[in-house]
C-alpha cells in the first residue's frame, strides 16, 4: 500500500500575513530603538566630554600652581560651552579674577544637552532670560593641588579692562557688550551684570562642585514650565574632589 507524503511548510497566504506583522512591528520598534540610542549616545557622550574638560582643567591648574577649571556658559550665539579658566589677581586687577586660558579653545556641548548649576535656584516658577544665563553661566574650579574647590570666581577678559568705552581689550573670549569692537567677545565677561549696567557683564558667583544635564528640547525660557518640578526629577552630577570626574548621581530630593 502506497503512503502518502506528508509535506511541511507555509501557504502563499500564511507567509504574506507573516511578512506583513514583521514589517509593522520593525516598522515601530526602529524609530524607538534609534531615539533611545540617540538618547543614550547624547548623555553619554556628553557626560564623557565634560570629564575630558575637567581632567584638562585639574591638568591645568597643577601644572601652572594656580587655581584653575572649567566655565561653563552660552556663547554669543547662544551655544553651551565650556572654556578654561585661570586665576591671575595681577592681570584681571580682581583678587578673586580669572580669564580664558591661552591656547585653549573653548568646547561646544552638544545642541539637545543643557548644563546647569546644582547650585541655581530652580525654585523659580519662570525664569527670563536674565536669571536663565545667569543659571547656566557657572565654574567648577580645583586648587593647584589638583583638588576640587569652592572659590569665588569674577572672570574678566586678559587685560582686566570692564569699561568698553573707555579702554578696550583684544580678548576675543572674554569681554563685555558694549565693546566699540562689535563681536569679539564670545563670552560676556564677569563685572556689573545687575541693576542699570546689565551690559557690562554677569555677576560674580561661587564655583560648584556639582551639576545638572537636561534635555534642551524640554526647557523654553520664558514659558510656562514650572522648573521646581522639572529639575527635581533631574539627577545631580557630582565632581570628584580628586579625580575632577562626575562620579555620582542622585535625584534631588
Amino acid at each position: 500500500m502506497a503512503r502518502t507524503k506528508r509535506q511541511f511548510g507555509m501557504t502563499l497566504t500564511e507567509l504574506l500575513v507573516v511578512v506583513a506583522v514583521m514589517a509593522i512591528l520593525l516598522g515601530i520598534s526602529v524609530p524607538t530603538a534609534k531615539k533611545l540610542v540617540a538618547g543614550f549616545d547624547s548623555s553619554t557622550g556628553t557626560r564623557q566630554l565634560i570629564n575630558a574638560a575637567l581632567c584638562n582643567g585639574r591638568a591645568i591648574a597643577v601644572r601652572e600652581q594656580a587655581y584653575a577649571g572649567v566655565r561653563f556658559q552660552q556663547d554669543a550665539d547662544g551655544n553651551a560651552s565650556m572654556v578654561f579658566i585661570m586665576h591671575d589677581p595681577a592681570a584681571t586687577n580682581l583678587a578673586n579674577g580669572f580669564y580664558a586660558v591661552k591656547g585653549r579653545k573653548p568646547m561646544k556641548l552638544p545642541e539637545d544637552v543643557g548644563v546647569i548649576s546644582s547650585h541655581a535656584n530652580t525654585d523659580t516658577a519662570l525664569w527670563g532670560d536674565a536669571n536663565w544665563r545667569d543659571a547656566n553661566t557657572f565654574s567648577v574650579i580645583f586648587s593647584p593641588a589638583g583638588k576640587l574647590i569652592c572659590h569665588s570666581v569674577r572672570v574678566r577678559n586678559k587685560d582686566g579692562y570692564y569699561d568698553g568705552h573707555a579702554q578696550i581689550s583684544n580678548d576675543r573670549v572674554f569681554n563685555i557688550v558694549s565693546e566699540v569692537d562689535a563681536g569679539a567677545a564670545k563670552f560676556l565677561q564677569d563685572d556689573y551684570g545687575f541693576g542699570d549696567t546689565p551690559d557690562l557683564g554677569l555677576a560674580e558667583e561661587d564655583s560648584t562642585q556639582g551639576l545638572i544635564l537636561y534635555d534642551t528640547g524640554e526647557v523654553k525660557v520664558g514659558s510656562d514650565t514650572l522648573w521646581s518640578e522639572y529639575f527635581s526629577k533631574q539627577r545631580i552630577e557630582q565632581i570628584s574632589p580628586y579625580t575632577g570626574e562626575l562620579i555620582i548621581e542622585y535625584k534631588k530630593k
